[in-house]
């Protein structure tokens, strides 16, 4: 199939996930649908492949004879030797990524937000940029790709230089390498589009904040280990024959304050009261109950801290003490809670480890005939 004909197979999916998003991804669907833009040029068909900004450029310097390549103007003497090669190498990027091409390559060739104010758009005044992936971002497709003359320099159709006494002139560079990463990168957006199931958890905003909120507290275990007798909850249970669940909770309550807007302990909700409560705009709102292994009613911390999750938290996050010398409670622990007493959705059970580090937590959903919810278990161990 023609490059041109395939675009117009290309049907646009229904994102719902993030309303802003959605229509910075429509207006990115569109530019693309106009991608191919046929020039004629005595009688010559050349198809150029860039942005309409792009495009309106070049046929700027190209009628008025300011592009040379090789030493030669493109366009006069029917010389066309740029755009034919350009147009050849992109098409072989394009017809390089297809339908059996793996997610993880199509995410390497698309452009990525560097910012999360593209995750949260919520000035839409505020310029989105677009660039390779930052550690804090998701893949981006939904915003403009920058189209200034700064960005243009050495990029695309107008890879470039600008010659010294004639600033608006143009010495077009060798177009093998752009033209094919264009290609790459356009037809990758493309499949993204037409596999946009396959993608979907790629551009889950809900799920970034979970991940970047469950980092956090991992750090804090961390620090909580190696603070080891130093930190109040460890010192009791190792120098004392008394235990405290509230000695931990005062510690990550002093530690997350510093990073987010609103943190309190022991908020009262209904008739009972939530261990610790964090509220801020890039998190929305999130519910943390810390339990001692040596608790007795251990086996129904889910049921505790689902009753304090309203229809506006889909995670909550159970810190689960580990006071035992020489004994993992993982799977005695995971065994007590995934019930169906404690509504256990089965085949919900997931387990996640921290990136280069080895630590493991658990994910598990529960049904409290209501609502279901992912219960996110994190267990410390205090020796």
């Amino acid at each position: 199939m023609k490059l041109k004909e395939y675009i117009r197979t290309v049907t646009l999916p229904n994102l719902s996930y993030h309303i802003e998003y959605s229509k910075l991804f429509e207006k990115q669907y569109d530019n693309l649908t106009e991608k191919i833009i046929p020039y004629t040029f005595d009688e010559k068909p050349i198809a150029l492949y860039c942005w309409k900004n792009e495009f309106d450029e070049f046929i700027e310097l190209l009628r008025n004879k300011r592009l040379t390549y090789k030493d030669k103007i493109v366009g006069e003497n029917d010389n066309f030797d740029f755009l034919i090669e350009y147009s050849k190498y992109f098409e072989q990027g394009f017809d390089s990524i297809n339908y059996d091409t793996p997610i993880s390559v199509i995410i390497s060739h698309i452009p990525f937000c560097t910012t999360l104010n593209c995750i949260y758009p919520e000035n839409p005044k505020k310029p989105f940029v677009l660039g390779r992936k930052a550690p804090n971002s998701k893949p981006c497709i939904a915003g403009n790709r920058p189209v200034t003359l700064d960005y243009l320099t050495g990029q695309g159709i107008l890879a470039s230089k600008t010659v010294i006494n004639n600033p608006k002139s143009r010495i077009l560079k060798n177009p093998q390498k752009t033209a094919y990463s264009d290609g790459v990168m356009f037809k990758s957006i493309f499949q993204i589009i037409e596999r946009y199931p396959e993608f979907k958890e790629q551009f889950s905003i809900e799920e970034k904040q979970n991940e970047t909120f469950v980092e956090i507290l991992l750090k804090g275990v961390h620090e909580i280990q190696n603070q080891d007798v130093k930190c109040e909850g460890i010192r009791i249970i190792k120098n004392t024959p008394k235990k405290s669940e509230e000695s931990f909770r005062d510690w990550f309550k002093t530690f997350l304050t510093c990073k987010y807007e609103s943190v309190n302990s022991e908020s009262p909700k209904g008739n009972g009261r939530i261990d610790l409560k964090i509220e801020d705009k890039s998190i929305g709102t999130k519910i943390i109950e810390f339990k001692g292994w040596w608790n007795k009613d251990k086996n129904v911390v889910p049921k505790q801290i689902l009753k304090y999750l309203t229809d506006f938290e889909k995670y909550g996050y159970i810190i689960m003490i580990n006071h035992c010398k020489s004994k993992k409670i993982d799977e005695e622990y995971l065994n007590l809670i995934m019930t169906e007493e404690m509504g256990f959705v089965k085949g919900s059970y997931g387990v996640k480890e921290m990136e280069n580090s080895g630590f493991t937590y658990y994910l598990t959903k529960h049904d409290d005939q209501i609502r279901i919810k992912t219960l996110c278990h994190i267990i410390l161990n205090v020796y």
